[in-house]
């Protein structure tokens, strides 16, 4: 399993191998977002973390997408949703509006 350890530092998980498998285990329970590269393992993309650690309302919000694979989450995230009046949840989700984005979910 290869993991982007710049996830790690930035989600303030522990160094070394601890810290990849801290990454995997939220990864597995559904609290970051992360797509496979196949060859080059795991791909946690960076816009999920900000300085204090993961993004709120991103656990909520790949709960209510769990349904769907992570690329289909991604588009998600990017794409302008029609209940945030054309904005993407990832707009939304960092101007703190959770309950917007869970209702577009």
């Amino acid at each position: 399993m290869k993991t982007r350890f710049p996830v790690r530092k930035k989600a303030s998980l522990p160094p070394g191998r601890r810290g990849v498998k801290a990454v995997d285990k939220r990864r597995r329970a559904g609290a970051l977002l992360a797509v496979n590269l196949h060859r080059r393992g795991w791909h946690y993309p960076a816009w999920q973390l900000t300085p204090e650690g993961v993004l709120p309302g991103l656990r909520e919000t790949l709960h209510g997408l769990r349904r769907h694979g992570p690329w289909a989450q991604m588009v998600f995230f990017f794409g302008g949703q029609r209940w945030l009046d054309g904005r993407t949840a990832l707009e939304a989700l960092r101007r703190g509006e959770i309950q917007a984005v869970l209702r577009a979910t």
